[in-house]
């Protein structure tokens, strides 16, 4: 069943009804996502060499390219 329009651009229910028709209450069902398990923050890597130390420590992640300068907010136009 097609809702009638009163005028083009103007339906013929309030907000409310098309929210109560609809069943837009009942909400989305939304299933619990599994958690991830934590990845360590660096990683040990066996270093060649008599004087390098034998390992070092590797961040998993690397540090992103670009800092902004200040905390401005941007204008919107």
């Amino acid at each position: 069943m097609a809702l009638k329009e009163l005028v083009p651009g103007i339906g013929c229910l309030s907000r409310s009804q098309v929210y109560a028709r609809h069943q837009l209450y009942k909400g989305r069902k939304t299933g619990i996502a599994p958690a991830e398990p934590e990845t360590a923050r660096t990683k040990v890597v066996q270093v060649g060499g008599k004087k390098n130390g034998a390992t070092r420590l590797f961040p998993t992640s690397k540090a992103p390219r670009f800092y902004p300068a200040e905390d401005v907010r941007k204008p919107k136009y």
